[in-house]
């Protein structure tokens, strides 16, 4: 990252965001005529192009902003991605195992997105613990003004589907963000709760039980499909959800019949140009290109909340060079792990639009949420291979 373009979006990026049509700012790289030129710098992000003539004066957006040069590109404005209504009696609504990219929602009230995270992690002063993450907005209702969700409940699926099992307690959240709508500098959206069902925590294979390999891609589904796992091609599968001897979850792919992806190797960073992938329930599995850093802009949560302003976010768009689907993302895919290409967990997915969307820093999440977890987790532990 830049130093001068970052102090340049922390002296004077609000002031450009209160401007009309500009939904957010980053370090990126400058585009011409659509495509990329290899250079970087900051650049404004308007909603359209408008002739200098019908824009005030004081919504104009300035060539050069302390010192840096200014690059204007369109994109859709930000809203944040559970889904309220809609919900469609889809097969692979009900999972057991569930994985990550699986349906979520909240016990109390009507409303899904994704479980981004399962994984098994030591606390200070705890023993490991079972845990699941996706977003706070996620599972909050968007009606009220409460903001505290802990010990709320959490179901999957979220949405009960025609002919397949009621959703059950998965777990309840134990830690979460706060959002502040009258600041600018929030950061993260996130919920992490236990994982446990009616008599305990869920059991776990034995170690050493590696990745399921293609043999396991189109047998998973089946087994699962009994509501409990049995012994299977040899290997003796116990759990809930479906567990690596790592105690990380698979994650699935609802866009290919029997699809999973492995387990997220570690924590990494991503920088303006790396290729993404995330998994959501709705949209499954789709490719994305980090276009901007240090993303600052303003979220519509709708309801009580209105317009949330983040600060220091990824925002990953759908990229022609690389033929990436027409929509990379929707409504219920909020909570959705992003990863990059060696398969590193490196963002939260929490808002977009189809094209685009905005991710928290992974690291920035487990920091700013789970106090001390910097003293027993190594939020870099980048994969080696």
């Amino acid at each position: 990252m830049s130093k001068k373009v970052d102090a340049a979006i922390e002296k004077a990026g609000q002031r450009i965001l209160d401007k009309r049509n500009v939904v957010g700012l980053g370090e990126a790289e400058k585009e011409k005529d659509g495509r990329k030129t290899g250079k970087k710098g900051l650049t404004v992000y308007v909603e359209a192009k408008v002739a200098k003539n019908r824009i005030r004066e004081q919504d104009l957006i300035p060539k050069i902003v302390e010192g840096v040069r200014t690059d204007v590109v369109v994109l859709e404005r930000s809203e944040a991605l559970p889904l309220h209504e809609g919900f469609e009696d889809r097969f692979d609504g009900w999972r057991r195992p569930f994985m990550m990219g699986d349906e979520i929602g909240p016990t109390y009230h009507l409303q899904c997105g994704t479980i981004g995270m399962i994984s098994r992690i030591p606390f200070v002063g705890w023993t490991a613990q079972d845990i699941g993450l996706t977003n706070w907005h996620v599972l909050h209702s968007p009606f009220t003004e409460q903001i505290d969700i802990l010990d709320h409940h959490v179901s999957q699926p979220g949405w009960p589907k025609h002919g397949q099992p009621a959703p059950e307690f998965i777990g309840k959240v134990f830690a979460h963000s706060t959002l502040d709508p009258t600041t600018p500098y929030n950061k993260v959206d996130a919920a992490f709760f236990t994982l446990e069902k009616p008599g305990g925590n869920p059991r776990k294979p034995a170690p050493g039980w590696n990745a399921p390999g293609s043999f396991w891609d189109g047998q998973i589904d089946a087994i699962t499909q009994r509501g409990y796992l049995k012994d299977a091609g040899g290997a003796h599968l116990l759990g809930w959800p479906h567990y690596h001897a790592n105690f990380a979850a698979l994650i699935r792919d609802i866009n290919a019949p029997g699809g999973f992806r492995p387990q997220p190797l570690g924590l990494g960073t991503v920088e303006i140009g790396d290729r993404v992938w995330k998994s959501g329930r709705t949209t499954g599995v789709t490719t994305g290109t980090v276009m901007a850093t240090n993303y600052n802009c303003g979220v519509s949560y709708g309801g009580k909340l209105g317009i949330v302003r983040f600060t220091k976010q990824l925002m990953v768009r759908r990229d022609d060079d690389f033929n990436d689907p027409e929509v990379i993302v929707s409504p219920g895919d909020s909570g959705s792990g992003v990863f990059d290409e060696t398969g590193n967990l490196v963002g939260l997915l929490f808002a977009g639009g189809k094209k685009h969307y905005i991710a928290n820093v992974i690291q920035t999440v487990f920091l700013e949420v789970l106090e001390g977890i910097d003293e027993v987790f190594n939020l870099n532990r980048e994969a080696t291979s």
